[in-house]
């Protein structure tokens, strides 16, 4: 019998506070989508050098539960090789990796950093510099896991600012002492069967319950 799926927006989500530029600003005019399903991402620049790990991912992963709230991947719920991801024609279990743009790292199981659950990463690609100067990163995959019926559709779009360069430099120089600014990394969007999981929130996994 199909699984019955609902889809949830998770803990696992960054809000930008709304006191500098505008989200609907976009920083490439050949932006075909909805303002409000591609949001900001903003780069906090600080006049001291902070550390830290930025954990910046162009991705949307999945977490896989059922009706009581259990994460099969956790259980032994899901079989490997139970499911897989398919892309521009071709299967990808885990360990294969999907060649989407910026992309080397192989679908995995991985414990998300922010909440500790176990997600499925069909990739797993970090925001890097040279992206600035990057075309808009735009594709689709497909999850498919075979004895539940279950097909869902991923797609993830990326238009980057090509001023993120110049505009952290010019804040770097400028900032006074004591002070902090953001500037404009870039826009992303992220859609489950072509319906947008994204209102004011930047979230890098979804859930979807399976019975």
């Amino acid at each position: 019998m199909m699984g019955a799926i609902v889809f949830a927006l998770m803990s696992a989500c960054s809000n930008d506070e709304p006191n500098i530029p505008d989200d609907n600003d976009n920083p490439n005019p050949g932006n075909t989508e909805e303002p409000s399903e591609l949001l900001p991402r903003w780069e906090k620049v600080f006049s001291q050098p902070m550390q830290g790990t930025d954990y910046d991912f162009l991705d949307l992963w999945l977490v896989i539960k059922n009706s009581s709230g259990t994460n099969l991947l956790e259980t032994g719920g899901i079989k490997l090789p139970g499911y897989y991801f398919e892309y521009q024609g071709k299967n990808y279990y885990l360990g294969d990796t999907i060649p989407v743009p910026g992309n080397d790292s192989p679908v995995k199981i991985f414990t998300h950093y922010g909440s500790g659950a176990k997600v499925i990463c069909p990739t797993m690609t970090r925001f890097r510099t040279e992206m600035a100067s990057w075309d808009p990163i735009d594709y689709t995959c497909t999850f498919v896991w075979p004895q539940k019926d279950i097909r869902k559709k991923i797609r993830i779009r990326v238009e980057f600012n090509p001023n993120y360069l110049t505009d952290l430099k010019n804040a770097q120089d400028t900032l006074p002492k004591g002070h902090e600014t953001k500037i404009l990394k870039y826009k992303i969007g992220r859609w489950v069967n072509d319906s947008s999981i994204q209102d004011k929130y930047i979230c890098d996994y979804t859930t979807f319950i399976v019975d």
